[in-house]
Parts: C-alpha cells; sequence; structure tokens
C-alpha cells in the first residue's frame, strides 16, 4: 500500500460510515482473496460486513452483480446490505465458514486440525450440494434486461450457435497465425462442432451461475453453507455452471467432482464443447493481448498458455473424462 495507507484507511472508514448511516467501525481489515476488486471485512457494532471496492483502473460496476444477486436472493446466504451510489462499493453480510478450496489447501500444507478434515464423501456432498444450489438458480427465466447473448429471449437457440460460430472462426485465425494448433486441429474442432449442432437447439436460457469453483464454495462444519462471488453470471445454457469447475479442479478432486456434477450423456458433450470453445478464446486472447508483450498476469501468462493448449488438444483426443 502507498505512504498513505492511514489516510486512505481513515477515507474509507468514513465512506463505510456514510453507506451503512453508523457512527463507528471497530475495525476494516483486507482481505487476501479476491482477483478482480479489493475486498475488506468490516467489523461494527452492528455485526460484521464484507465490503468489495472497485479499483479506479477498472471500468465495470457492481450492479450487475447486484441484479444478479438479488434475483436469487432466496438460493444464496450472503445478502446486499448496500450498493454505493457510483456503483463502485458494495456492502455483503458475512458469511460464516471458510472456502473448500482454503480448507483442501490446509489439509495438503496438514496444517488442519484433525477433526477438520474432510473426507472423500464430506466433498462429494458438499459440491454436490453447491452444484444443486447452482442447479436451483438455473431453473429461474431470466429477466428481460440481463445477460449476454439476448435480452429479449427471442430466437436465442440462433444467437447462441451464431456466437459459437463466430467465436471458432475467431479465434482460429488468430490462432493460427500465432501457430498456436494447426490447420487439421481447426477442422477436427469445427468438424465437432457442427456434428453436434443439435445439442444447440431448443435451449431455453436460463440464470447461469459462471464462477462455480472451489473458490466461491463456503463451508461451515464440514457442510455446504453458500455460493458467493456473483460477477460472472449470464443468461444461457445452465451446462455452461460446470466449465471452470470442471477445467481447474486439481486431478485429486476430478472423480469426486465428475461424481457429484451428475451429467447425462448430452450434457457431457455439450460441457465438453463449451469448455473447447471457452479454452480457444482463453488463447485468442493471450494471442491479441498479451504475447509478445512485458504485461504481468496471472491468468494470461505462457505458463497458463501451454495447460490450456494441452487440455484443449486432451478434450480433442477425447483423453479427459466427464
Amino acid at each position: 500500500m502507498p505512504k498513505d495507507e492511514k489516510i486512505e484507511k481513515k477515507s474509507l472508514e468514513d465512506i463505510v460510515k456514510k453507506i451503512l448511516n453508523i457512527e463507528k467501525i471497530i475495525s476494516i481489515t483486507a482481505l487476501t482473496e479476491g482477483r478482480a476488486n479489493d475486498i475488506y471485512e468490516v467489523k461494527t457494532e452492528n455485526g460484521d460486513f464484507i465490503l468489495r471496492l472497485m479499483p479506479e483502473n477498472k471500468n465495470e460496476t457492481f450492479e450487475k452483480t447486484a441484479n444478479a444477486m438479488r434475483f436469487v436472493e432466496n438460493e444464496i446466504y450472503n445478502k446486499i446490505i448496500k450498493l454505493s451510489e457510483d456503483k463502485k462499493i458494495l456492502i455483503l453480510d458475512k458469511i460464516e465458514g471458510n472456502s473448500l478450496q482454503s480448507i483442501l489447501n490446509k489439509m495438503n500444507e496438514k496444517t488442519l486440525p484433525k477433526e477438520e478434515i474432510l473426507s472423500e464423501n464430506d466433498i462429494h456432498l458438499i459440491l454436490s450440494e453447491a452444484f444443486q444450489s447452482s442447479r436451483m438458480m438455473s431453473t429461474k427465466k431470466v429477466p428481460k434486461g440481463f445477460g449476454h447473448i439476448n435480452e429479449n429471449l427471442q430466437g436465442w437457440a440462433n444467437s447462441a450457435m451464431e456466437e459459437v460460430f463466430r467465436g471458432l472462426t475467431s479465434c482460429f485465425s488468430l490462432i493460427i497465425s500465432k501457430k498456436y494448433i494447426d490447420i487439421e486441429t481447426t477442422k477436427k474442432i469445427g468438424n465437432l462442432f457442427y456434428n453436434n449442432i443439435e445439442l444447440f437447439l431448443n435451449v431455453e436460457p436460463r440464470f447461469v451461475y459462471c464462477d462455480l469453483n472451489f473458490g466461491n464454495i463456503i463451508v461451515e462444519n464440514k457442510k455446504f453453507k453458500s455460493l458467493i462471488d456473483f460477477d460472472f453470471c449470464i443468461s444461457g445454457d445452465p451446462v455452461r455452471m460446470f466449465e471452470i469447475v470442471f477445467k481447474y479442479t486439481n486431478e485429486k478432486y476430478k472423480n469426486v467432482l465428475i461424481k457429484a456434477m451428475k451429467l447425462n450423456a448430452k450434457e457431457k458433450v455439450k460441457l465438453r464443447l463449451y469448455i473447447i470453445l471457452s479454452t480457444l478464446n482463453t488463447l485468442k486472447i493471450y494471442c491479441s493481448e498479451y504475447l509478445g508483450k512485458n504485461i504481468d498476469s496471472k491468468i494470461f501468462n505462457e505458463e497458463n498458455m501451454r495447460y490450456n493448449k494441452k487440455f484443449l488438444m486432451d478434450l480433442l483426443n477425447n483423453k479427459i473424462e466427464f
């Protein structure tokens, strides 16, 4: 933090007092988790809260996040307390518990008390309930004005297919030029999508929680508590909720993950296709915005791109089971 840390902290305290309409704050503590924005724990005499602050160099606001949380408020524990007028500060109820990822990290480091260690069955039940919570959200028809693909929800299937194949085309041209994949691989991918085109038909758009990962699954007393972080929600195919969690889950927990997902045969094919598309898009972004440039990124770096390329080829060669 800069030299004027105390001034910044005092300023933040004053802002929070005004938003919450209170006179005293016991403490504001920066938390380490969080990628896109700064996250703080706020302790007050009226209870504890989570404060999310959008950095100045970000153009996004929390308005969509707030709308998404309000839309599924009956399925989640952390409620919105306040959203600042400029949409840069979001204050939430604090949920007691820890993320599944932090618990597993401590288990791997052997720093977790014996009575808190999760068995494989515990992990399976936690994931099953987390996925059921996400599926319950996806039973909701998305209201007009929300989502990426078609706000009026008319002709969604055509829009979805157009996005898929337009996405393939734009990804191919750039990634091939940077020698990340060859022509034969693009033909194989194109044929795979074309041969399964019927899977994109008659899909009714639903609310999709797209940041399903172990870091966003809150656990208390070895049981699932709630999902958090609703920045990445879309109107679309519910199968897409599993993209991130499947792609980035450690191999150690893949079998229990697959068991908990409970996908049918068609859903498994669709998930494979969606992950191929998102992996291509990741490579495209890296090639267009990061390759050859001295930009530090935890996501878009050469090591992660090698992983994405290998993951893509394994998907195409059926080396990855769902």
